[in-house]
């Protein structure tokens, strides 16, 4: 069970949360919705021990229970560029295209060899993806 008292929080003179109180008992689910900005990032901070409340207090009962938050976005260095965060994530586009060539040369050869056809299709989806994100950089 989760049960959260008064918890309330601001940053400078902002208050984001003011006052939360509920509970979600065993077997029971529950979603969390509303606007950007009104404080369910937060919120789900403090639950999993990432953020102080400034007052209230919450507990989860049985005591081996765990909440854990999963961030919807990923922080990058402010000095890495968009290709390189791609490269990072996608590939590297040289080896991409080589990827492509070696695939479309089997394909070549044995047609109706699916597979190969797959990790062609794979190889293309990744390198339209960075060719995405250079023209979205150059922007």
């Amino acid at each position: 069970m989760l049960s959260v008292n008064r918890i309330s929080k601001s940053y400078n003179l902002a208050t984001i949360l003011n006052n939360i109180s509920f509970s979600i008992g065993p077997g029971d689910r529950a979603g969390l919705v509303g606007p950007n900005g009104s404080g369910k990032t937060t919120l789900l901070r403090i639950l999993a021990g990432q953020e102080e409340a400034d007052t209230g207090h919450y507990s989860v009962t049985p005591g081996y229970t765990r909440i854990a938050y999963l961030p919807q976005g990923f922080e990058f260095d402010p000095s890495t560029t968009i290709g390189e965060i791609l490269n990072e994530q996608i590939g590297d586009p040289t080896l991409l295209q080589a990827d492509l060539a070696r695939i479309a040369a089997i394909i070549a050869l044995e047609p109706d060899r699916t597979e190969a056809i797959d990790a062609y299709d794979t190889v293309l989806q990744r390198l339209n993806r960075l060719e995405l994100g250079s023209i979205q950089s150059t922007l």
